[in-house]
């Protein structure tokens, strides 16, 4: 009969496992015998072999794991960069409402025949503002559809009214070039 008292467990806890995984990733993926060197000590004052670190890496697949917290973040990076563009977007809508405003605003003032730069102001600042508020109306739109409702956009916007796919097939000798000029 064997005492159980004799022999040591061996065992980790689930965080401890956790820490190594995420100090393995954080560290960008080193090999384990340079994790088990950076590897703190566990709650209990011990350092697993290499041998049980690459077991864990083995059984809880720590390469899918990573790749999906990679994956994670590229997706959280673009969402940062949409979000980037759309407030840009809302910054120059923003700034052509300001324009045509001081443009009104001199126009109130001095009157019609004063200026033309005021009338310019107006006309570019509403062409900016219009352009630049509906890009961020159209990517704040997309970016909130799911997967399927976007694919069903893209394809009503492929589909023309009368069913047919709106497809041009054309053959080289149907482009004509314009000559330079």
């Amino acid at each position: 009969m064997i005492n159980k008292n004799l022999i040591p467990d061996l065992s980790y806890s689930t965080s401890y496992k956790d820490e190594a995984f995420y100090l393995w990733y954080r560290s960008s993926r080193p090999s384990i015998t340079e994790l088990q060197r950076t590897l703190p000590l566990d709650e209990r004052g011990r350092k697993p072999h290499v041998s049980i670190l690459t077991n864990w890496k083995n059984v809880s697949n720590w390469d899918a794991w990573a790749d999906g917290l990679d994956a994670k973040v590229s997706d959280q990076l673009d969402m940062t960069v949409v979000e980037e563009r759309i407030q840009m977007y809302k910054k120059h809508a923003e700034m052509g409402q300001q324009m045509s405003d001081k443009g009104m605003e001199y126009l109130n003032t001095k009157g019609i025949e004063s200026d033309s730069s005021a009338i310019r102001a107006i006309v570019e600042g509403i062409g900016l503002e219009g352009k630049n508020r509906g890009m961020a109306e159209a990517l704040t739109k997309v970016f909130a559809f799911s997967e399927s409702a976007l694919d069903a956009e893209i394809k009503k916007l492929l589909t023309s009214k009368n069913g047919e796919d709106g497809i041009i097939d054309l053959e080289p000798s149907d482009i004509v070039e314009e000559p330079n000029g």
